[in-house]
């Protein structure tokens, strides 16, 4: 699912930060790409909540959403809203952490984690949702252990990741979906 190609893309709660990953994947993101976050000091395009998109049913034709949903009181009630405002047959790109530390501020509180079956759960209004693992058991531990050791042991737990495919744990989730 290639989002990049996409002529009308919502980034929801990125605050524009995406437009140079998309840039980054594949061929320069020519459309439109607009920005969602309910920070006005981010600079969005739209300042807005992700529970009530101040948008029009169908408007685009892909959505961004990286790192939010935990962040988010309804993240079922938010999955809806970017369900509404996706074009038949849109597709939306989301990261979901799983195994990760706590990262909740007073502007930003930490709320939930998902498993692939609650992903799945989230998701179930949508005609296709591919889940993939971003790590695996020793690339998930990465994220605990003190910062000064993670150059050192990153690559040993990639490696070792790679010796040891197939296990369910996993530090977080890439979600693709269509609507």
């Amino acid at each position: 699912m290639e989002i990049a190609k996409e002529k009308k893309v919502l980034d929801v709660g990125g605050a524009g930060g995406f437009r140079k990953t998309l840039n980054d994947f594949g061929a320069e993101f020519i459309g439109e790409y607009i920005s969602l976050d309910i920070d006005p000091g981010k600079n969005p395009d739209i300042v807005g909540d992700a529970h009530n998109l101040p948008v029009s049913d169908s408007e685009f034709d892909a959505i961004l959403c990286i790192s939010v949903i935990e962040h988010l009181k309804n993240p079922f009630q938010a999955v809806s809203e970017m369900h509404r405002v996706l074009k038949p047959g849109g597709k939306a790109f989301f990261h979901i952490p799983f195994l990760y530390p706590f990262h909740g501020y007073t502007d930003c509180p930490d709320y939930f984690r998902f498993t692939q079956q609650g992903i799945k759960e989230l998701f179930k209004d949508f005609t296709e949702i591919r889940i993939v693992r971003t790590s695996g058991f020793f690339g998930t531990f990465t994220n605990f252990v003190p910062r000064a050791v993670k150059p050192i042991y990153r690559p040993i737990a990639r490696i070792m990741d790679g010796f040891f495919k197939g296990r369910s744990t996993s530090s977080g989730f890439y979600v693709f979906v269509r609507k």
